[in-house]
Formats: C-alpha cells, sequence, structure tokens
C-alpha cells in the first residue's frame, strides 16, 4: 500500500458508550475508498479497514460511511479492551 493513498478523515464518536472518538483513515487507490483506523493487533500497528465506498468519484467522503466506521472501529476497540482482561 502506498503512503500517499492514506487520507486522514478526522476525528468521529466510537458510540461504544463512551465518549470515546476515533481517528477515521481512507485508504484511497483508483476509484473507491476503504475506511477505517490504525490499531494495535497483537502488538504491531496496523491498518483496519472496515466500510468500502466503491463507487467513490468525489472527494468529498460519505458522511454516513464515516459515521458508520467510527461506530464499528468502536466496537472492536471495545473488544479488544475486554479481551484483554481475559
Amino acid at each position: 500500500m502506498v503512503q500517499e493513498h492514506y487520507r486522514s478523515e478526522g476525528q468521529h464518536p466510537a458510540k461504544n458508550g463512551t465518549n470515546d472518538k476515533v481517528a477515521i483513515w481512507a485508504f484511497k487507490p483508483d476509484g473507491w475508498r476503504l475506511y477505517g483506523a490504525v490499531l494495535l493487533v497483537d502488538g504491531q500497528k496496523c491498518f483496519v479497514g472496515v466500510k468500502v465506498d466503491s463507487a467513490k468519484k468525489q472527494n468529498k467522503p460519505d458522511r454516513e460511511m464515516l459515521r458508520r466506521a467510527a461506530e464499528i472501529i468502536g466496537e472492536l476497540t471495545e473488544f479488544a479492551k475486554g479481551d484483554a482482561n481475559g
């Protein structure tokens, strides 16, 4: 994956029962976007993509996709916190 294809889409509410916000990133190769976040997986930083906009033709991101991506990432981080405790 080429670094120039990544773009920050800002902080969005995680909706995981807290006031947490998550940083959503878009990976943008030709004509589509993969929305996700950088998370720790087994101690390694990884880009975890959770929503795809395969028909992306404009420069502006789909706000609903960003909202849903943040919710999914919030669920993943809640699972990781609970999983770490046993």
